[in-house]
């Protein structure tokens, strides 16, 4: 490509945009031709069920007769059956499902919202450098792997963060319809994906738009309330009526959220830290109070954090895990350039909404990467700024900044590709990545089949079997965990028109075989 043509690319807003996407995509498409995974967390299938429920016509499932011997984690079954999470994932993911495979949903998800940031870039820093830093998200190895190509979700936070971050300097600058259309869209998206952080994310932008209004002189005010803030709260209301409604539909209240629900019936502790445990619970299944009883190694996070001592060892830990995640040593160092950059204005709000969220993540119970999805646009923005900043450097009269941030780059390329082969391999070494082979042998053989699992006491919580489709009795394979033998029989009279088989994931050979009951 000749050095105008790239410019053409980098000056006009569509091309540059549609470009930043289609890499993107390629980068997505090429870690799954060379690295094909499988579905295999908890996370992944709960939004599959939302995906499933979606494509079905309908927004929630009716509690199953047998629903104890369906139980898994992130799956509510009371009031309804459906995921825990919010259904922007789920959206994401029916979407890839209707192109034939959810990965294409989660792939265009993540190249969108490389794309809306590459635009939101543009409105904070020149056209060159607002490409450059959505290239560096396009290609970032553990984000195309984990938003763009596994299930877990990420893009849709991203995409709306992107949006908010995007619009509130258009409409501090000129008052377009348009505009406050996108922040509205943002607030949305980030409230069906990561109410939380995305309410967080909201606070500094909110900030800004404020006071770029009161700046304003009172007809230009007049101006904004027309074109600006009355299409955000137009917006804002379509989705809060939505909310409202899937809340209804699921939960049997308006006001109250899946998730909510969720942990009130089965987590030991809350999201975050600074609220109270919540009361013993008791458990059908030994594998749930493993994963979510008080002793479980997810609820040690949250005593662990509960004083002083503790709250510093768990940010410590936070650090480490999302500096992992994001930047480690190569991305990482290219921040040392932020004291060049502090007189920009632009750099001082970045780093004041991302210590604002840092803080709110520091009070969260775990930590996981795409918990930062929603600030990862504006955080895109000060890392672009401090590589600018690099980039101009000189040592001895020499222009030494290109080649020290090209090989800054290039090193947290390696870096994160070595991360992500780890993971990979933990992937790929999971017991799980038979399970879509079990599940195509027994629809080969034709009718229905009832698989009933049987763990070991000592049995690995995150390698869980029992996930099921949105409409349990019409699938071609019902997965169900084994119970007492009462249960079980009342299970195998309800499935009686189905083949019913063993399978047993903890033992040298795992099935699935003909289904005999445990041994008294």
């Amino acid at each position: 490509m000749s050095a105008a043509s790239s410019g053409d690319i980098v000056r006009a807003p569509v091309l540059s945009l549609l470009t930043v996407a289609c890499i993107a995509l390629g980068s997505a498409g090429l870690v799954e031709a060379l690295r094909p995974t499988v579905t295999q967390s908890h996370d992944e299938f709960s939004y599959l069920l939302t995906a499933d429920t979606l494509l079905r016509g309908r927004l929630a499932n009716a509690t199953h007769p047998m629903w104890p011997h369906f139980e898994s984690p992130h799956v509510m079954h009371q009031p309804s059956y459906v995921s825990k999470y919010p259904p922007l994932q789920g959206v994401v993911l029916a979407v890839g499902l209707v192109l034939g495979d959810p990965r294409i949903g989660a792939a265009l998800s993540f190249a969108l919202a490389c794309a809306m940031t590459c635009w939101m870039l543009r409105a904070w820093i020149d056209e060159r450098w607002a490409f450059v830093g959505s290239l560096v998200l396009a290609v970032h190895p553990q984000l195309v792997a984990l938003w763009g190509n596994w299930l877990w979700g990420g893009g849709g936070a991203m995409l709306g963060g992107a949006l908010v971050y995007g619009a509130v300097p258009r409409l501090g600058s000129r008052s377009r319809i348009r505009d406050g259309i996108a922040l509205g869209l943002g607030v949305g998206l980030l409230a069906l994906s990561r109410p939380y952080e995305g309410a967080v994310a909201c606070v500094p932008a909110a900030a800004l738009l404020v006071h770029g209004w009161l700046a304003k002189s009172p007809s230009r005010r007049r101006v904004s309330l027309a074109k600006g803030l009355l299409p955000i709260a137009i917006v804002i209301s379509g989705f809060v009526a939505f909310i409202g409604h899937y809340n209804q539909r699921t939960t049997g209240d308006p006001f109250n959220l899946t998730y909510s629900v969720y942990d009130e019936t089965y987590a030991a502790v809350p999201a975050l830290i600074l609220l109270p445990p919540y009361p013993a619970k008791r458990y059908h299944h030994r594998v749930l109070a493993d994963f979510y009883g008080g002793r479980a190694h997810n609820a040690q996070y949250h005593w662990r954090r509960a004083d002083l001592a503790g709250y510093a060892g768990g940010v410590a830990k936070k650090f480490y895990a999302y500096s992992r995640f994001f930047t480690l040593y190569g991305l990482g160092c290219v921040f040392f350039a932020l004291p060049f950059a502090w007189r920009d204005p632009g750099v001082r709000f970045a780093v004041a909404s991302c210590g604002l969220f840092a803080l709110a993540l520091s009070i969260e119970t775990h930590e996981f990467g795409h918990y930062a999805a929603p600030i990862v646009p504006i955080a895109t923005f000060l890392f672009t700024a401090c590589l600018r900043r690099l980039w101009g450097m000189r040592a001895l009269g020499i222009p030494a900044g290109p080649l020290l941030a090209t090989l800054l780059l290039g090193f947290a390329m390696v870096e994160h590709l070595s991360v992500l082969d780890e993971r990979l391999l933990r992937r790929e070494e999971s017991p799980l990545v038979e399970r879509p082979g079990v599940i195509a042998d027994l629809e080969g053989k034709g009718g229905r089949h009832l698989v009933v699992v049987r763990y070991a006491d000592d049995h690995d919580v995150h390698r869980e079997w029992v996930y099921n489709d949105a409409d349990i009795d019409s699938a071609a394979v019902t997965w169900a965990r084994e119970m007492a033998p009462t249960h079980n029989e009342r299970l195998l009279r309800y499935f009686s028109d189905r083949t019913a088989w063993l399978l047993t994931p903890d033992a040298e050979k795992i099935g699935p075989f003909p289904y005999t009951p445990r041994p008294e």
